[in-house]
């Protein structure tokens, strides 16, 4: 699948400009007010999907007037509908995305978030698996805090 050409038609009839390329496993930003991005090259599965969630960002009108995690995780289901849509397996990226939004819910509670406020959507769509994320980011934090 061609997925540079996909994401150039779909920033295209979106009047998105690329600002910049970056390599895949870099980040993305989405500038809304400017319509311009700046994403991976979309060489792979991830790539593709990192790109899809900064399109998003614009087709759902985020302006940070929503928590960030509620953002980004409506980003990453935006992106996991459209790898679904292009028939591509979402099941390795649907894992980075969770520990991705897992990661900005526990920034989230570092500012005095607390669980009872997560909407439901949220939390259903870790499943059983809520505890096990929440963990595993609570560990990267402290390890990246501690050193």
């Amino acid at each position: 699948m061609d997925y540079y050409h996909i994401i150039r038609y779909a920033l295209k009839t979106r009047n998105i400009k690329v600002e910049r390329w970056v390599e895949e496993d870099g980040g993305g930003w989405a500038y809304i007010t400017d319509r311009k991005v700046i994403i991976p090259r979309p060489t792979s599965i991830v790539g593709f999907a990192r790109c899809w969630h900064e399109i998003g960002h614009f087709d759902l009108n985020h302006t940070n007037k929503k928590r960030r995690y509620i953002e980004e995780y409506e980003a990453e289901t935006f992106a996991i509908d459209k790898l679904k849509h292009y028939g591509v397996d979402t099941k390795s990226y649907t894992r980075i995305a969770k520990r991705y939004v897992m990661h900005q819910l526990q920034n989230s509670f570092k500012r005095g978030h607390t669980i009872d406020k997560v909407p439901v959507e949220i939390i259903k769509w870790y499943g059983k698996n809520f505890n096990q994320y929440k963990k595993k980011v609570e560990n990267l934090i402290f390890a990246y805090e501690k050193s």
